[in-house]
């Protein structure tokens, strides 16, 4: 096999240069600022025949072609102009909220982590004691075991991560605001994890009625069966007859899956922009 090291034929229409650029240029001003970057330039009529290099792999579009038109023309050549229309710019809303729910754990002394977005299902389902299920995106050619899945919760990346910490000292309390998909569907969720030897549900419920105040949302606090918290020590949360989160304290097994010893109390909600 030899790299093909033949030069690319390309068309430029003169009107497109000058539409682009908002300057009439003319075609001797086109083909000298081609030259100058290093292609071959000819004129046919209305016309610019380009001969790109091989090495010019990022010439995909005329418009590429425009961009080094005007490089090679200058940018200081070019007059400045004001736009005929202009907006307000301002944050999206989902940015906004996330920036209060960082203000909120923050303020009640957690530390804000970002694990990766992809996960395994031997971590997010078999380490969680947590059933698949069939809204899961999957790598179609995933490179590393570890990395086979988009994650569909924020809890086993904050696991990952205390795990990995482990010598540092206790009480660690740490949270994460990030996107999760379900069904090719991205959702913001909050997420948080306390380990340290008196970690209880007291302490996990106290976090999430504080958060839920903050967010001025009325709640529910129901019974859950979720196999990742021991038993009758987890609860779920529900607005408006739909359950958005739960928390409680982690069953032993999972803790231990992780490689962890001390209590852990955790919580995570899906957060309606």
């Amino acid at each position: 096999l030899t790299p093909d090291l033949s030069y690319q034929t390309r068309m430029l229409e003169m009107g497109e240069v000058s539409e682009l650029l908002g300057v009439p240029l003319s075609c001797e001003d086109v083909v000298g600022a081609l030259l100058r970057m290093g292609f071959g330039a000819s004129l046919e009529g209305d016309l610019v025949v380009v001969e790109v290099p091989p090495y010019r792999g990022d010439i995909l579009h005329g418009w590429d072609l425009v961009e080094d038109v005007a490089i090679g023309y200058g940018y200081e050549n070019l007059p400045a102009k004001l736009p005929r229309t202009f907006t307000i710019g301002s944050s999206h809303e989902r940015s906004i909220i996330q920036g209060v729910l960082r203000e909120i754990m923050i303020g009640f002394g957690y530390l804000e982590v970002m694990p990766f977005t992809l996960t395994s299902d031997r971590v997010h389902f078999e380490w969680m004691q947590r059933q698949p299920f069939e809204d899961v995106v999957y790598v179609e050619n995933p490179i590393s075991e570890e990395y086979t899945m988009l994650r569909t919760s924020l809890l086993a990346g904050l696991l990952k991560i205390l795990g990995t910490n482990q010598h540092r000292e206790l009480p660690q309390m740490i949270f994460e605001v990030g996107e999760v998909v379900m069904g090719g569907k991205n959702r913001l969720h909050l997420a948080a994890a306390s380990i340290h030897p008196k970690a209880n549900y007291t302490e996990v419920r106290s976090l999430v009625d504080a958060v839920m105040r903050e967010l001025d949302c009325e709640y529910v606090i129901t019974g859950s069966d979720d196999s990742a918290y021991i038993p009758n020590r987890s609860a779920e949360v529900t607005v408006d007859g739909e359950v958005v989160g739960g928390f409680g304290e982690l069953h032993p097994e999972v803790i231990q899956s992780f490689g962890l010893e001390n209590p852990i109390v955790a919580m995570e909600i899906r957060i309606n922009s």
